[in-house]
C-alpha cells in the first residue's frame, strides 16, 4: 500500500522540477518514474554495497554482459546509488545491449525505452550545471536518433545554455 503514495510523490516531484526546466517531455517522465520504481520494487534486499555493485557492473560491461551489467547497475540503484553518472551508465548499457543482432524487435523496443527512461532519470539526478549539460546532450543524442527533432533541438538548446 506504501507503494502508491510513494509513486503519486515522485510523479509530482518528477512534474514540479519538469516545469522549471524548458526540456519536457511527460510520457517519458512518468515513464521513467515507474522505471525507477519497478528498480526498487523489484531488487528490494540488495545484499551487496551500491560500490560493489558499481564495480561489478563495469567489469560485466567489459566483458560485454550487458543484461548481467543492467541487472547490477539496477541493483546498485536500488541499494542507494543514485548519481548522474550511475543513471547514465545505465542508459548507455541498454542501448548497448539493444544494438545487439540477436535481439528481435521487441527486446530492441524495450531496450530503447529503457535507455531513454534512465537518461531521463540521470536528468532528474542532475543537481549542477555542467551534469544537467551532459545529460540533456544525451537526451538530446537520443532524441534525435528516435528522429524527435523538436525535442533533440530542446535538449542541445537547453544544454549549451548551461555550457555557457
Amino acid at each position: 500500500m506504501l507503494r502508491f503514495p510513494c509513486f503519486l510523490l515522485a510523479l509530482a516531484m518528477l512534474a514540479f522540477s519538469a516545469s522549471v526546466r524548458a526540456v519536457e517531455d511527460t510520457p517519458l517522465a512518468v515513464a521513467a518514474a515507474q522505471y525507477l520504481q519497478l528498480i526498487r520494487d523489484s531488487r528490494s534486499g540488495v545484499s551487496q554495497t551500491p560500490d560493489a555493485l558499481l564495480q561489478q557492473a563495469g567489469q560485466q560491461a567489459g566483458r560485454k554482459e550487458w543484461l548481467a551489467a543492467i541487472a547490477s547497475q539496477e541493483s546498485a540503484i536500488a541499494a542507494g546509488a543514485d548519481s548522474v553518472r550511475v543513471w547514465l551508465d545505465l542508459s548507455q548499457f541498454w542501448q548497448t545491449q539493444g544494438e545487439q543482432k540477436q535481439q528481435d524487435s521487441e527486446a530492441r523496443t524495450r531496450a530503447q525505452e529503457r535507455t531513454r527512461q534512465a537518461a531521463w532519470n540521470a536528468y532528474q539526478a542532475a543537481r549542477i550545471p555542467f551534469e544537467r549539460a551532459r545529460v540533456l546532450v544525451r537526451l538530446g543524442e537520443l532524441y534525435d536518433r528516435a528522429k524527435e527533432g523538436k525535442q533533440a533541438l530542446a535538449a542541445f538548446g537547453e544544454g549549451l545554455e548551461l555550457e555557457d
